[in-house]
């Protein structure tokens, strides 16, 4: 009977050690593999394990589902469209006797270990500078095309600000959460033709503003905003 237990416990020894580290999956269907190894063997084919999956709000996604048996892990399919940690608990049962392990998996936009420390703080700072640029920009575009003095520096100033937006979209891929990059597509979306085709229609008509006033080809100087 002894022996059983000790059994028992060497293979959830390694079940856990197999399995402690953190697993992470890209939002949607995921297929979620646990290794079952024993006495430097895979598990029998008649070891069962089911399988209990909580998210974050502690909300139960599986209850005490029957997994697949693969021979070298236990894996069970399901869709985890919520980004966020999710809690998992598994209970083997064989020919020795019952098991139990538990770990945490992470769901990301792209299935990788989320931002932390200051990789997480760069991206909020890059997403407080850029959308506070293209909002700046914005009355900025409006005022220069009003009173024609839109330069060339002013137009790779704004489309600098747009770069900036689609970086801090691409970088919120790494964050757990969908606040930063829901607000930084927003203020894309409403601040694009403002800050991409305005200043660049604000040039023309300072150019041609200038051009007329002073009835001669406007030097390199004017069209920057430089001056001499």
């Amino acid at each position: 009977m002894n022996r059983a237990w000790l059994l028992v416990l060497a293979i959830l020894l390694l079940i856990s050690m197999a399995s402690a580290q953190n697993q992470y999956y890209e939002a949607g269907e995921i297929n979620l593999k646990i290794p079952c190894i024993y006495n430097n063997t895979y598990c029998t084919a008649t070891t069962a394990c089911n399988i209990t999956l909580l998210d974050f709000n502690e909300e139960l996604i599986a209850n005490n589902q029957p997994m697949t048996n693969s021979v070298a892990f236990f894996n069970y399919t399901t869709n985890l469209s919520e980004l966020g940690e999710y809690q998992v608990f598994m209970a083997c049962v064989s020919s020795a006797g019952n098991g139990f392990f538990s770990n945490r998996i992470f769901i990301t936009r792209n299935g990788k270990e989320p931002a932390e420390g200051i990789f997480k703080l760069f991206i909020y700072v890059l997403f407080i500078v850029s959308v506070l640029g293209l909002l700046a920009m914005a009355f900025l575009n409006v005022f220069e095309l009003v009173t024609a003095s839109e330069t060339i520096y002013g137009v790779l100033t704004s489309w600098l600000f747009i770069i900036l937006t689609l970086i801090t979209i691409y970088l919120s891929n790494y964050l757990l959460d969908d606040y930063i990059s829901s607000l930084s597509q927003f203020a894309l979306d409403v601040s694009w033709w403002v800050n991409g085709a305005l200043p660049v229609i604000g040039l023309i008509v300072s150019m041609i503003y200038k051009g007329f006033k002073k009835k001669k080809p406007l030097s390199v100087q004017e069209v920057s905003g430089r001056m001499v």
